[in-house]
Order: structure tokens, then sequence, then C-alpha cells
């Protein structure tokens, strides 16, 4: 994870859309996952990067509860398992998330994290992913 964010901070400090004034979280695991891993691989690549860019990580997204396991599961069925998952831990008002995940694969947990991050009174929220698999074809990654 720290090599990975490494790395994805030099690649955000050569592009143009290099702005100060984001803050960086990472999607949360819940606290039952976290116990058994012992780490959140999403955070740790957040963290390094935030270390090489010199953004602000902010710590206040969280998961709410423990959910199954998300593979083999549509679109929909993952929005619906993850429906309530998230929250804040304080408002967001007026501020920019880039909003950092290991893995992308139909982006339902992206898309839910953003909209509790709205919810909290974001302005934007970007995501930055490591990886997504090449046979994905979702609306999101086409834009």
């Amino acid at each position: 994870g720290d090599w990975l964010g490494e790395q994805l901070g030099r690649w955000w400090l050569t592009t143009q859309i290099r702005a100060s004034d984001w803050w960086v979280s990472a999607v949360p695991l819940s606290q039952e996952r976290f116990k058994k891993r012992g780490y959140n691989q999403a955070e740790r690549v957040a963290r390094a990067f935030c270390l090489r860019t010199g953004l602000h990580f902010w710590d206040g997204l969280v998961r709410t509860r423990s959910t199954v396991a998300l593979h083999g599961f549509t679109p929909e069925e993952r929005s619906e398992i993850l429906q309530n998952a998230f929250r804040t831990t304080r408002s967001l008002k007026n501020r920019r998330i880039l909003l950092i995940d290991d893995i992308l694969t139909t982006g339902t947990t992206l898309q839910l994290c953003a909209q509790t991050l709205k919810a909290a009174g974001c302005l934007q929220v970007e995501g930055l992913v490591v990886a997504h698999p090449k046979f994905l074809k979702s609306a999101a990654l086409q834009r």
C-alpha cells in the first residue's frame, strides 16, 4: 500500500489537476474486517499518497457496519448491501475530497461514499483508484 500510494502521488504531481485545497480520504473498512486484517489497504495507499503530495489526509469517513464481501454481486445488489454503511464524523462544508480506494470493480462503493460525503456538505468528490479490471465497462469510467 505504501509503495502504491507513493506511485500514485508521483503520478498526481505530474498532472494538471494538482490543487492544494483537496483533502484526501480512504474508503473505510468495517472495524471487524480491520481487526481481522490488521490494516486498511486503501488507507495505506491514501496516507502514502498524502506524504508524497503534501495533501491533507482526512479520516472522518467511517464504516458503520460490516457487510458481506461484495465479489459476485451486481452493482444493484452491492448498492443494497452497502446502503447506510458509511457516515462522516463531522461536517465537510465547502471541502473538496479526493477519495482513494485500492481497486474499483463496479464503482458502487465509491458512489455511496461520495453520496455520504456530499450529504455532509462536501462541494466536490473525486475518486482515485490504483486498479480496475480491464473488462469493466462502466459509465463512470467512460467520462
